[in-house]
């Protein structure tokens, strides 16, 4: 998933669930420290969400976002 990378590239250990019993499995073993989006619309719909929440969560984690970010800017340069 987009969203799942972007999250995990800022620092999130985020998790995007397609299969149903692997999302029952993760909604189980969850405390009360995780939060959960569950999305069913359209497409852009969805991307339009998603890439609403990953600004946001990286304006609310913005020291570790920009670290992350940091730590891994020369990745994409070395794979061209």
């Amino acid at each position: 998933m987009e969203t799942e990378a972007l999250l995990f590239s800022i620092g999130c250990d985020a998790r995007g669930w397609t299969e149903v019993h692997a999302a029952e499995t993760s909604a189980a073993l969850l405390t009360p420290a995780d939060a959960v989006v569950a999305l069913s619309p359209t497409r852009h719909s969805v991307l339009l969400i998603l890439d609403c929440l990953y600004a946001r969560v990286a304006q609310l984690t913005y020291p570790r976002a920009t670290t992350a970010m940091a730590l891994t800017a020369h990745i994409p340069g070395n794979h061209r």
